[in-house]
């Protein structure tokens, strides 16, 4: 029997995948997160190749304010407003990292241990996404597997 970290990551991987394109709005993504529940959003083109990643981190971007006095700055209503309808091009990450369908549980948390990332998109051998895993979908696997 192949140990946890040997098992195909699309054997744990979820494949309802939060997907906007880039020149969607913050305010769009932030009601897509809200509605699934998932802190995540795979960025594709029209073909649903994978082109970016969107988190809270990504979207606290667009709220930034330089200060050379650092402290606390008051926003303004319209400041915030600005930020939302910004596009998601300005803030994901890209390039993306990713899995590919055929990678296993063990590249996953390789891939979530040196970049510090909750979400992982997964995509087929021509970059379309077709699924993500979480962190904590591989802990869940691996705590299944010990029972």
């Amino acid at each position: 029997m192949p140990s946890v970290l040997e098992k195909p990551i699309n054997s744990v991987m979820k494949t309802d995948t939060p997907m906007l394109k880039k020149e969607d709005t913050i305010s769009k993504a932030i009601e897509l997160m809200q509605k699934t529940g998932i802190q995540f959003v795979s960025v594709v083109d029209g073909f649903k190749t994978l082109i970016g990643t969107l988190c809270p981190k990504d979207i606290l971007k667009a709220f930034e304010v330089p200060s050379i006095l650092g402290g606390n700055i008051k926003m303004s209503g319209e400041f915030f407003a600005s930020g939302l309808s910004r596009k998601i091009e300005e803030v994901m990450t890209a390039p993306a990292i990713h899995l590919e369908e055929e990678n296993t549980v063990g590249d996953a948390l390789r891939l979530f241990t040196n970049n510090q990332v909750d979400f992982i998109p997964i995509v087929n051998k021509g970059t379309v996404v077709v699924g993500f895993v979480s962190l904590l979908d591989v802990f869940n696997q691996s705590n299944q597997s010990s029972k």
